[in-house]
């Protein structure tokens, strides 16, 4: 019994090391399992210092080695990758695109918290602000955290570090439609997410016949490009050479 509890207690709380608090970096970079994601955040440097940063707040969903190899063996990633690296012009700023997505802002959410968010509270407004924002579906047995073109269930829940918490994830965060044309299903999702957000601005209810007599929901629902709305972590990528 008081070795579970010492184990859960472990999970729940942030140890000191040499009188300061674990980083968000420092998590990644100590744990087999993340090693790409840690070599992905060493390559966007300004994402890294936030990661260093132990005043910062906030919510990571990170993948795992395995999530990771599982979207590079998809048959459509590598024309989705090549299709985004023309629209923004550098690999270092989808990486930093796709890692934004993955974050959630000013937020500390336990696995406990996600389980209970209610409503329009399961709309995560992520450090991308871009598209859909993320979405948390919780069944009796699973705690799933759905993207606009993927959704991944946590592995290991919890991991703290200093004002940050992560959890791991089975599946990459995708905030595009891998074959380019949303389902009814992605369609309601992005209608009822927007609303959400909509309703917390205090703006006016989007109209539903627009979306549904449209080709192209995102463009109706007001999604804008990325380059428009860069947020604190994806701003630092327009500084590198598109050849970088």
């Amino acid at each position: 019994m008081g070795r579970r509890l010492l184990r859960q207690l472990s999970d729940e709380m942030v140890y000191p090391e040499n009188g300061h608090c674990v980083s968000a970096y420092a998590q990644l970079a100590r744990r087999d399992e993340l090693s790409i994601m840690s070599e992905v955040v060493d390559s966007l440097p300004v994402i890294k210092s936030k990661m260093q940063d132990p005043t910062l707040k906030y919510t990571l969903f990170v993948p795992t080695n395995e999530a990771i190899e599982r979207l590079e063996s998809w048959e459509g990633w590598e024309e989705s990758k090549a299709t985004l690296k023309e629209v923004f012009g550098s690999t270092r700023l989808v990486r930093a695109y796709m890692v934004s997505y993955h974050a959630v802002p000013n937020m500390t959410l336990t696995l406990e918290d996600l389980r209970n968010l209610d409503g329009d509270e399961a709309f995560l407004e992520d450090y991308l602000n871009n598209v859909m924002p993320l979405y948390v579906n919780v069944t009796d047995d699973d705690t799933r955290i759905v993207g606009l073109g993927s959704h991944a269930s946590v592995v290991t829940p919890n991991i703290w570090a200093c004002g940050a918490i992560l959890h791991t994830i089975d599946h990459v965060l995708l905030p595009f439609d891998g074959d380019d044309e949303l389902d009814p299903m992605q369609v309601e999702l992005l209608y009822d997410a927007t609303d959400a957000l909509r309703q917390r601005e205090g703006l006016p209810p989007l109209n539903r016949s627009d979306i549904d007599a449209s080709d192209d929901p995102i463009e109706v629902v007001g999604a804008v490009n990325i380059s428009e709305v860069p947020t604190e972590w994806t701003q630092a990528a327009y500084e590198y050479d598109a050849n970088d």
